[in-house]
């Protein structure tokens, strides 16, 4: 009645109908005693009166069993008034998650895409109910030793368990789904940007391939701005491949992602060559030209993480520059020789090894891990919006 009316049916709500419903045993106990008195006092226990009698005990035995049924319901009810209050709970997580999901729905309709701090949102949201769910499957397993094995209330108390291990495992699922989209949409912007660049640089090199077919060559300025353009295209190949490091930490090493993350560094790593045996074309062709390297142009060469361009020969056809030209040595051992040191990130590629290992059970356990170890550390999350940082 008090859940009809809207309000919250206490613990000292139960033991008040527990008392009510003894006190109502003992009176139909006490009626029995009186009937059983009554009987003791005719001889013909096949008399109408008799068999009223044994009638009226019957009954009164009855209403006792059915006292004794509900004192053992709202016993159970006071036990599992703890696991109520934690779905109710439950409930209203997943209430303020839907609004939000519908929020990010509208929002896709009208093709926005999710910020990270909105799906981190969803993910701490979702890490709240894997921490409460855990807490419920706890309450639950406790009280499995009260009921008998194969009861109504033992089948049911282990199916509320099993249910439990299920929504946990979709909630990690969707964490990592969540984690993967947070870390790949800096690689998305830059690789958005990286396109910009290569773009930029194929329109301006088919613009001068024109203008040198009508006889006019490259300006310093032009070199300087294919350069440019080479330079930010090297810087931005690294930082992808940095990030994309860093992301093969989340994936299984013997997983399909973990393959595909691999085979994109390795076609950074091809691009990063071929970005910069184009920028050293192009300043081959510059000094074919009689013009020095520019500062910047250097800098060009030795700013994508301190890697020094491999030693190429200088063009056969190449004129040496005029003498008031200033070229600025490149640095590098007194011998001459100009050795390329290993690019960052080339090194062997390993996966964390706390990563994810915490999620695999042991047979016959159903506690989970709490959902972090499941994701990638903050501190990848913070290194890879370092990179995008850098790199603007």
């Amino acid at each position: 009645m008090a859940e009809a009316s809207g309000e919250a049916v206490t613990k000292s709500m139960y033991r008040d109908m527990i008392s009510g419903s003894r006190d109502l045993a003992d009176s139909y106990r006490d009626q029995i005693d009186d009937l059983e008195e009554q009987l003791s006092e005719i001889d013909d226990e096949d008399s109408a009166q008799y068999q009223s009698l044994l009638a009226q005990i019957a009954k009164c035995e009855q209403s006792i069993a059915d006292c004794k049924r509900e004192q053992a319901e709202w016993n159970d009810a006071i036990k599992r008034l703890p696991i109520d209050r934690v779905s109710k709970y439950i409930a209203m997580l997943r209430n303020i998650k839907q609004d939000l999901q519908n929020f990010l729905d509208e929002q896709s309709a009208m093709g926005l895409e999710p910020s990270p701090e909105q799906l981190q949102q969803m993910m701490s949201l979702s890490e709240e109910e894997i921490k409460k769910l855990l807490e419920q499957q706890e309450k639950l397993q406790k009280l499995l030793p009260g009921y008998e094995y194969g009861s109504e209330k033992f089948e049911q108390t282990s199916q509320e368990i099993q249910e439990i291990d299920n929504q946990i495992s979709s909630l990690i699922q969707s964490q990592m789904e969540y984690n993967e989209a947070i870390l790949q949409m800096p690689i998305d912007q830059m690789k958005h940007q990286s396109d910009l660049l290569s773009n930029a640089r194929s329109d301006l090199e088919n613009y001068l391939a024109q203008q040198e077919s009508g006889g006019v060559s490259k300006t310093l300025e032009q070199y300087q701005a294919l350069s440019s353009l080479s330079k930010g295209q090297l810087e931005n190949l690294a930082a992808q491949k940095e990030m994309l490091t860093a992301l093969l930490g989340v994936y299984d090493p013997d997983s399909t992602k973990y393959q595909e993350t691999q085979a994109q560094i390795q076609s950074i790593e091809d691009s990063l060559s071929n970005a910069l045996s184009d920028l050293e074309n192009s300043l081959a062709q510059q000094e074919s030209q009689g013009m020095g390297k520019t500062l910047e142009q250097y800098q060009a060469l030795f700013s994508v993480s301190g890697q020094q361009p491999r030693q190429r020969g200088r063009h056969r056809h190449a004129r040496p520059p005029p003498p008031d030209a200033r070229r600025i040595p490149p640095s590098g051992p007194s011998d001459g020789s100009h050795v390329r040191p290993e690019s960052p990130g080339s090194h062997v590629h390993r996966r964390n090894p706390d990563v994810r290992g915490s999620l695999r059970q042991e047979p016959g356990h159903r506690n989970y891990p709490p959902v972090s170890p499941a994701i990638p550390p903050p501190e990848q999350h913070e290194h890879i919006h370092g990179v995008l940082q850098k790199s603007h």
